[in-house]
């Protein structure tokens, strides 16, 4: 739910915050509001059963996982009046979220230069041009993400291009038909994969060289 781009903080983040729906849940320190304690059950209870892909729409089921702490987190409160112990409180929550705050937004900060240094590729590009994008991708186990995945379709927005990325997703993304583009007829052509990363080994890093021939290409690192 934390993930960003270091493992630890984020693993460390999400457990101290399930630790106090346990405190909550043994009566520790914190008793739970029972509607909001219902509701934060159902939510978790339909993430169990949830397929991860819903109307072509991938990890359906962690997308309803926040969800189900921040009512947990909600229902909870100190069982404690004394004013002490409440200032203590607020004063660990706010540290909290100042600290992740400001762990993500250096993060963001990074992630934001690395992208305009690519989108600098966008100036180079005709107006109105149809563009093949690629783009290199850690294996998925990877904890920490640049956020390069679908960058290349600001293509479609900047420079009126036609770029392959948003494709025909059942019951999901806009539909394009385009009888010639062969294998790349759906979201998710254009990323790469280091090989052995990927099921399919036509989309490891080897293989785009041979279909690239004859195409106008934007790559993403």
């Amino acid at each position: 739910m934390l993930r960003d781009q270091n493992a630890v903080f984020d693993i460390a983040s999400a457990v101290l915050l399930y630790i106090l729906v346990v405190f909550g849940l043994r009566g520790m320190g914190f008793r739970m509001e029972p509607r909001l304690a219902c509701a934060a059950a159902a939510v978790f209870a339909a993430f169990l059963v949830m397929p991860g892909m819903i109307m072509g729409s991938a990890l359906a089921d962690m997308r309803v996982l926040p969800c189900e702490l921040a009512l947990a987190i909600l229902s909870l409160s100190p069982t404690s009046t004394a004013q002490r112990n409440l200032n203590l409180l607020a004063i660990a929550a706010l540290a909290f979220l100042g600290l992740r705050l400001a762990v993500q937004t250096i993060g963001w900060a990074r992630t934001a230069t690395l992208q305009q240094e690519q989108l600098a590729a966008l100036d180079h590009i005709p107006r109105g041009s149809r563009v093949f994008v690629l783009v290199t991708l850690p294996c998925e186990s990877a904890w920490s993400s640049r956020r390069m995945d679908h960058l290349g379709l600001m293509a479609i927005v900047r420079r009126d291009a036609f770029a392959n990325g948003v494709w025909n997703m059942p019951s999901s993304q806009l539909t394009v038909h385009r009888p010639d583009a062969t294998g790349f007829v759906y979201a998710g052509s254009q990323t790469l994969f280091p090989a052995g990363c990927r099921y399919d080994p036509r989309y490891d890093l080897p293989a785009p060289s041979r279909r690239c021939r004859g195409r106008r290409s934007t790559s993403y690192g």
